[in-house]
This record gives C-alpha cells, structure tokens and sequence, in this order.
C-alpha cells in the first residue's frame, strides 16, 4: 500500500512539472497584452483646445476585447478615446476606435477618479496591432494629470 501510494504521487509530481510549465507559457503568450501598465503623471489637454494628448506607449492589441483602463487619481475627470495604429509609433496610420456607451463608433467615454472602465472598441476587427489611449480634460481651460493603470486587453468581451 505504502508503494503504492509512493508510485501514485511521484507520477503526479510528475504529471504537474510536465503541465505547468506548458501552461505557464501559455498564459504569458495570453497575459502579455493583459498585463497593465503605469499612467503616471500624464498631463491631458484642456477641453478648450479640442486636442486629445496622445498616451507615450502604444501596446500590441491580441484580441477583440475590451480596453482595460483604471484610473486611480486625475485632476478633473478625462474624456478618452481608444485608438488602433498600424505600427508601433502614434505616426502611423490609425483611427479612433471607441464604441461610446450609445453603441456609438468613433466616439469616447468619461471617466472619474477611482473609476474603472472597460472600454468597447473595434481595434482588433478593423485590422489594427497596436492600441493606445487619448485623453482631454472636461475642465475647459485646465488640463488634467492623471494617474492609473491600462491594458490594451482584457477578459471582458467587445
């Protein structure tokens, strides 16, 4: 009995080394565009200047998934925009990619303090790799600074 149960969890023991590995490898091909990334300090424009400011870093977009986006502290609320380029590099061909909370394309949705979004958007299905984030103020004259996380992807479907 005692071999017995000896034999049984070394062969499991075995069993999980082979799997795990597997899966972990799995699960970062799958988790790399999940994984969120740091919005620190970044200054939107003002609502006056109709401009929305262009988030640095642009992240590889894997599925047709919702945009993850936290923010944890902004001076004014932010009215943001999901954008899909071609490459890597906001001056690549691209286009507004929000689905607004009206079902409306090309659209944006705002977002408050302590708030957590998951933004609806055609990036993947228009043929895009790449996504990344525009933001503008709702203060008409001031910009806001915003602090959060984001992800190009998510597990809340489109």
């Amino acid at each position: 009995m005692k071999k017995s149960l000896r034999k049984t969890i070394v062969s499991l023991a075995a069993a999980i080394a082979m799997v795990v590995p597997m899966g972990a490898m799995g699960i970062s091909a799958v988790s790399a565009s999940t994984s969120t990334t740091a919005i620190n300090n970044f200054q939107t424009s003002p609502a006056v200047s109709g401009d929305y400011a262009s988030l640095d870093r642009l992240r590889s977009k894997e599925s047709d998934t919702c945009v993850y986006l936290r923010v944890t502290s902004s001076t004014y609320p932010v009215v943001v925009q999901t954008w899909g380029t071609q490459r890597l590099g906001w001056n690549s061909i691209g286009e507004n990619c929000t689905i607004g909370e009206n079902g409306a394309h090309n659209s944006s949705i705002e977002i408050d303090e302590g708030q957590v979004e998951y933004i609806r958007n055609t990036i993947y299905d228009e043929g895009y790799g790449y996504a990344g984030l525009k933001m503008t103020s709702t203060n008409y004259y001031n910009a806001s600074f915003v602090y959060g996380r984001w992800a190009p992807d998510s597990n809340v479907s489109n």
